[in-house]
């Protein structure tokens, strides 16, 4: 009897015991649902372009978050979204500071940033791109204004752009330099002497600074001022194509704001290194360089170094039938300088290096006057 007692005991004492555990478990997984977990704020956006005007869908993959979490959206162009997963559009191109700030309640809001970059359009309805002009010429040669065309105004000024873009030349060449606080600016030396009102190195003064010099044509002052690149970009787009004579280290820094401006199918960097076009290509494969070859075995290294070649820079020493033939040869177009900082003139040559240009099939001539050089070649059926 005393046994049976114990064990009915025993028996009873478990399941007490185990119901205990049981409410005492069951006790705990509330507390614990309650309690807030600090959240962690991440996020990426779906695009694969960000374009103004275009929406720009972002993807909020924040972690431990629940039906009470708030969350706060910080564009960077005044705008701001409640939604978990918001879409934005752009109206102006330009870096904006996209923010989000997730909240759980009871815990210290988290937040993460991130830059993004807003571009135009590589696409400008009614213009066709470099790369597919150049690839389809039909024996016509284009013209490139020296400086944007420093004859009559300014060399690399806003002027000197539109006097090429009424003429109707093809291209503009430009020098781009870099001011002390980082802006981009047009301007071939390294002192703004020989041009401006001013004195003293391009790097020595901020932009703000260089806008208080004017530019000289000829001895003489004008109205106009040093332009940044990406006015420049902004006055051309559309309307002509830009040779980039890129006067500092960072190719890319450029680049980013010719994508930027929509302007990566509109543009061509001329190069004089591998290691150079190379940055370039394998940053955006749609980038246009023009490597400056002096001879045979400068053709061969860059045409061997996965470029995506549409046009060569040829020299007073290669450009000669040979090697022209073996730039067409691979479907590549032949650009070359003919009356450039030179006292001869087409007018004293009485055109004599233009008709060997011609003779000789070069497709892209750059001059000091391109005005009368895209007369000579229109008189001659080739423009």
């Amino acid at each position: 009897m005393n046994r049976s007692l114990t064990k009915f005991c025993f028996l009873a004492l478990s399941s007490l015991a185990m119901m205990l555990s049981i409410i005492l478990c069951n006790s705990c997984s509330k507390a614990d649902s309650g309690v807030q977990i600090k959240p962690q704020a991440e996020f990426s956006y779906l695009n694969t372009k960000l374009l103004v005007g275009e929406p720009v869908q972002f993807a909020n993959e924040s972690l431990n978050t629940n039906e009470s979490t708030t969350f706060y959206w910080e564009f960077g162009d005044g705008n701001t979204s409640l939604e978990e997963t918001p879409t934005h559009v752009y109206d102006e191109l330009g870096k904006y500071m996209v923010s989000l700030t997730v909240t759980n309640n009871g815990i210290e809001p988290v937040r993460k940033s991130l830059e993004i970059m807003v571009c135009l359009s590589n696409t400008i309805p009614g213009r066709t791109g470099l790369r597919s002009r150049l690839n389809n010429l039909d024996s016509k040669i284009m013209v490139c204004a020296h400086r944007a065309n420093h004859y009559t105004t300014p060399e690399n000024s806003i002027a000197a752009l539109e006097a090429s873009i009424s003429e109707g030349i093809a291209f503009a060449e430009i020098d781009i330099k870099q001011s002390k606080d980082g802006k981009l600016v047009l301007m071939h030396d390294n002192t703004i002497d020989r041009t401006t009102s001013g004195s003293g190195g391009v790097n020595e003064y901020t932009f703000d600074e260089l806008k208080q010099f004017n530019l000289e044509h000829n001895g003489n002052l004008t109205s106009q001022q040093i332009p940044s690149f990406a006015e420049i970009l902004e006055a051309a787009r559309g309307k002509i194509y830009l040779d980039l004579d890129v006067k500092i280290e960072n190719f890319i820094k450029v680049y980013n704001e010719v994508k930027l401006y929509g302007m990566v199918d509109q543009v061509m960097f001329t190069v004089d290194n591998i290691s150079t076009a190379k940055s370039l290509v394998d940053n955006d494969e749609r980038v246009i360089v023009m490597p400056i070859i002096n001879n045979q075995q400068d053709i061969q290294k860059y045409n061997m170094a996965g470029l995506n070649l549409a046009v060569l820079h040829y020299t007073s020493s290669s450009f000669n039938n040979e090697l022209i033939t073996v730039a067409h040869n691979k479907n590549l177009q032949v650009f070359r300088l003919v009356y450039v900082n030179s006292n001869t003139t087409p007018e004293s040559d009485s055109y004599r290096q233009m008709d060997k240009f011609v003779e000789l099939k070069g497709n892209i001539v750059q001059t000091d006057y391109p005005v009368e050089v895209k007369a000579f070649l229109q008189s001659n059926n080739v423009n």
